[in-house]
Protein backbone atom coordinates (compact mmCIF):
# COMPACT_ATOMS: atom_id res chain seq x y z
CA UNK A 1 0.00 0.00 0.00
CA UNK A 2 1.99 3.33 -1.09
CA UNK A 3 2.20 5.86 1.49
CA UNK A 4 0.13 8.40 -0.43
CA UNK A 5 -2.57 8.29 -2.77
CA UNK A 6 -1.94 10.98 -5.79
CA UNK A 7 -4.98 12.49 -7.09
CA UNK A 8 -6.40 15.56 -8.37
CA UNK A 9 -9.83 17.63 -8.87
CA UNK A 10 -9.83 19.77 -11.75
CA UNK A 11 -6.11 21.30 -12.42
CA UNK A 12 -5.05 20.76 -8.90
CA UNK A 13 -2.87 17.23 -7.24
CA UNK A 14 -2.98 16.58 -4.03
CA UNK A 15 -1.50 13.41 -2.02
CA UNK A 16 -4.16 11.72 0.43
CA UNK A 17 -3.07 9.39 2.96
CA UNK A 18 -4.79 6.36 2.62
CA UNK A 19 -7.78 5.47 5.23
CA UNK A 20 -6.15 2.33 6.44
CA UNK A 21 -3.02 4.54 7.17
CA UNK A 22 -5.05 7.34 8.73
CA UNK A 23 -6.71 4.79 10.90
CA UNK A 24 -3.49 3.42 12.02
CA UNK A 25 -2.35 6.83 12.48
CA UNK A 26 -4.87 7.98 14.40
CA UNK A 27 -5.00 4.28 17.19
CA UNK A 28 -1.17 5.15 17.15
CA UNK A 29 -2.10 9.26 18.25
CA UNK A 30 -3.57 7.66 21.31
CA UNK A 31 -0.31 7.34 23.13
CA UNK A 32 0.22 11.27 22.93
CA UNK A 33 -0.52 13.98 25.22
CA UNK A 34 -4.17 15.29 24.05
CA UNK A 35 -5.07 12.89 21.75
CA UNK A 36 -7.76 10.87 23.68
CA UNK A 37 -10.09 14.11 23.89
CA UNK A 38 -13.73 12.99 23.24
CA UNK A 39 -13.42 14.98 20.13
CA UNK A 40 -10.39 12.58 19.09
CA UNK A 41 -11.62 9.34 19.97
CA UNK A 42 -14.84 10.12 17.80
CA UNK A 43 -12.07 10.71 14.64
CA UNK A 44 -10.52 7.69 15.75
CA UNK A 45 -13.96 5.82 15.29
CA UNK A 46 -15.01 7.54 12.22
CA UNK A 47 -11.48 6.35 10.61
CA UNK A 48 -12.24 2.95 11.25
CA UNK A 49 -15.94 3.13 9.70
CA UNK A 50 -13.86 4.68 6.97
CA UNK A 51 -11.62 2.19 6.56
CA UNK A 52 -14.30 -0.48 6.46
CA UNK A 53 -15.76 1.58 3.67
CA UNK A 54 -12.92 1.65 2.16
CA UNK A 55 -12.32 -1.74 2.17
CA UNK A 56 -15.91 -2.73 0.61
CA UNK A 57 -14.41 -0.33 -2.64
CA UNK A 58 -11.18 -2.28 -2.70
CA UNK A 59 -13.04 -5.37 -2.85
CA UNK A 60 -15.61 -4.09 -5.55
CA UNK A 61 -12.77 -2.43 -8.06
CA UNK A 62 -9.83 -4.36 -7.19
CA UNK A 63 -10.93 -7.72 -6.24
CA UNK A 64 -11.14 -10.67 -3.74
CA UNK A 65 -6.32 -10.35 -3.19
CA UNK A 66 -5.83 -6.44 -2.59
CA UNK A 67 -8.84 -6.90 -0.55
CA UNK A 68 -7.57 -10.26 1.67
CA UNK A 69 -3.69 -8.28 1.59
CA UNK A 70 -5.20 -5.53 3.80
CA UNK A 71 -7.81 -7.47 5.63
CA UNK A 72 -4.36 -9.45 6.82
CA UNK A 73 -3.09 -6.01 7.42
CA UNK A 74 -5.20 -4.76 9.85
CA UNK A 75 -5.17 -7.71 12.05
CA UNK A 76 -1.47 -7.64 12.18
CA UNK A 77 -1.71 -4.27 13.36
CA UNK A 78 -4.55 -4.83 15.84
CA UNK A 79 -2.65 -7.77 17.25
CA UNK A 80 1.01 -6.23 17.46
CA UNK A 81 1.06 -2.53 18.00
CA UNK A 82 0.46 -2.02 21.60
CA UNK A 83 -1.33 1.10 20.92
CA UNK A 84 -3.94 -0.62 19.36
CA UNK A 85 -4.41 -3.17 22.26
CA UNK A 86 -4.97 0.25 24.72
CA UNK A 87 -7.08 1.52 22.71
CA UNK A 88 -9.39 -1.52 23.21
CA UNK A 89 -8.41 -2.15 26.99
CA UNK A 90 -8.96 1.33 27.77
CA UNK A 91 -11.89 2.49 25.05
CA UNK A 92 -13.57 -0.34 23.47
CA UNK A 93 -12.30 0.93 20.11
CA UNK A 94 -11.87 -2.30 18.17
CA UNK A 95 -9.10 -1.99 14.95
CA UNK A 96 -10.59 -5.09 13.44
CA UNK A 97 -13.58 -3.48 13.16
CA UNK A 98 -12.54 -2.36 9.89
CA UNK A 99 -12.56 -5.35 8.48
CA UNK A 100 -16.37 -5.33 6.85
CA UNK A 101 -18.38 -8.40 7.98
CA UNK A 102 -20.62 -10.47 5.56
CA UNK A 103 -19.84 -9.66 2.33
CA UNK A 104 -21.92 -10.73 -0.30
CA UNK A 105 -18.75 -12.01 -2.41
CA UNK A 106 -18.94 -15.61 -3.15
CA UNK A 107 -14.83 -15.77 -3.07
CA UNK A 108 -14.93 -14.87 0.43
CA UNK A 109 -16.70 -17.64 1.89
CA UNK A 110 -13.79 -19.22 3.15
CA UNK A 111 -12.38 -16.03 4.49
CA UNK A 112 -15.67 -15.05 6.48
CA UNK A 113 -16.13 -18.87 7.68
CA UNK A 114 -12.74 -19.83 8.59
CA UNK A 115 -10.04 -16.83 8.61
CA UNK A 116 -11.77 -14.11 10.21
CA UNK A 117 -12.74 -16.58 13.33
CA UNK A 118 -9.28 -17.48 13.42
CA UNK A 119 -8.61 -13.96 14.05
CA UNK A 120 -11.15 -13.34 16.25
CA UNK A 121 -9.80 -16.12 18.16
CA UNK A 122 -6.43 -15.34 18.36
CA UNK A 123 -7.17 -11.61 19.45
CA UNK A 124 -9.74 -12.90 22.08
CA UNK A 125 -7.33 -15.29 23.58
CA UNK A 126 -4.61 -12.55 23.53
CA UNK A 127 -6.57 -9.82 25.04
CA UNK A 128 -7.79 -12.01 27.80
CA UNK A 129 -3.81 -13.45 28.85
CA UNK A 130 -2.95 -9.61 28.50
CA UNK A 131 -5.46 -8.42 31.13
CA UNK A 132 -4.25 -11.80 33.32
CA UNK A 133 -1.10 -10.81 33.09
CA UNK A 134 -1.87 -7.06 34.05
CA UNK A 135 -3.99 -8.30 36.45
CA UNK A 136 -1.22 -10.14 37.95
CA UNK A 137 1.19 -7.45 38.35
CA UNK A 138 -1.57 -5.34 40.09
CA UNK A 139 -0.40 -4.82 43.76
CA UNK A 140 -2.46 -6.31 46.36
CA UNK A 141 -4.13 -4.17 49.28
CA UNK A 142 -4.60 -6.83 52.39
CA UNK A 143 -7.74 -6.58 53.92
CA UNK A 144 -6.88 -5.12 57.90
CA UNK A 145 -11.09 -6.13 58.45
CA UNK A 146 -10.33 -9.59 57.84
CA UNK A 147 -9.99 -11.98 60.59
CA UNK A 148 -6.76 -13.59 61.02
Amino acid sequence: MSLLVRTGIGEGRFRVLPPILCMESRICNTSLPGYTSPHALRQLRASIVCAREFLCDLLEHQGQRPFLNVAERVFRFTRRRLQAKDVYDDYGIDALDAIPRGCPEPGLATFYARRLPQMEAILARERARGRAMADARRPTVPDVHACP
